[in-house]
């Protein structure tokens, strides 16, 4: 897995022809179909290529609907590479707090969905919906966060040990 993800990774490909050839070789459906240790090789050698965040934040929303069983209908599109995802599940400066946290969201701007966590609950958040909006953050660093506010049904209700136990697996 390592060296396949070495090659995929140092191949030069443009953004576009990046994220084909990731989705091609069954990368982003590794938090269903593998491991975490699987998802840790590819994220340890996604660092070493300073590959795009998008796809550990996609891997990353593909694991919390996968263990949290919110928006499954997301994970035939992200596993396959036709939609990207983020989350926000808990505090950027506190993983221990696992109370809403839509004020600092990753990646929010290029993704499709957002798995959030909200006051009832987790919901998985479409960003072309209606009542959704994206607000840019500025950071340092040419990194990007956006604030995401949105107005949609599809909470479900989630106890803080499960929404904990995707936290520690994402830190």
């Amino acid at each position: 897995l390592a060296a396949m993800c070495r090659s995929v990774l140092s191949a030069e490909l443009e953004p576009v022809a990046q994220w084909k050839a990731l989705a091609d070789t069954g990368v982003l459906g590794l938090p269903v179909d593998g491991s975490l240790t699987d998802v840790g090789v590819f994220c340890l050698e996604a660092g070493r290529a300073l590959c795009p965040r998008v796809v550990s934040s996609t891997l990353y929303a593909t694991l919390a609907v996968a263990w949290l069983s919110v928006g499954s209908e997301w994970l035939p599109r992200l596993t396959s590479g036709e939609a990207r995802g983020a989350h926000a599940l808990f505090n950027a400066r506190d993983a221990a707090d696992v109370s809403e946290t839509t004020g600092f969201v990753p990646d929010a701007e290029v993704a499709d969905v957002i798995i959030a966590a909200s006051d009832g609950g987790v919901v998985a958040v479409d960003t072309h919906a209606p009542g959704v909006w994206i607000e840019p953050l500025p950071v340092m660093g040419g990194f990007s966060a956006s604030r995401v506010h949105y107005d949609v049904d599809g909470v479900v209700p989630v106890d803080d040990k499960q929404l904990r136990r995707v936290a520690n697996a994402i830190v």
